[in-house]
């Protein structure tokens, strides 16, 4: 260890850091010990990875990523079979709708809010 604080590679449930010229443990972590969001976070990544249940968990992940490919294939397939003929199939754009006043206002206000926002995270704004 160079003294800084991670997870060790061989379980990656405990956290541990080091004095980088003694190599005396100075603090250790146990999953256990941590904060719940902290717990769920990490065992929402490893089922996410399909490090969690081993083989069930990655037949599940590609299962649903088998589907997804499915569902992408046969809307594609399903949208050529009932296109009209020598068209695309979309209809025609519609000009003469315009947004409300009301939803620019909006979004212009969000739009400052999120700068204001962004530069008092920064330290800019005192």
């Amino acid at each position: 260890m160079n003294g800084e604080v991670g997870r060790a590679e061989s379980d990656p449930s405990r956290e541990s850091g080091a004095d980088p010229h003694t190599g005396v443990i100075i603090k250790r972590e146990n999953f256990s010990r941590r904060k719940w969001i902290d717990r769920i976070v990490d065992a929402s990544v490893a089922a996410h990875e399909a490090q969690l249940f081993g083989v069930p968990n990655q037949l599940l992940g590609g299962f649903a990523a088998s589907g997804l490919l499915l569902m992408n294939v046969s809307s594609a397939v399903m949208w050529w079979l009932r296109r009209p003929e020598n068209v695309l199939g979309a209809p025609p754009p519609d000009y003469k709708e315009k947004l409300a006043p009301g939803l620019i206002v909006v979004l212009v206000a969000l739009g400052v809010y999120l700068h204001a926002w962004c530069l008092d995270g920064c330290g800019a704004i005192d």
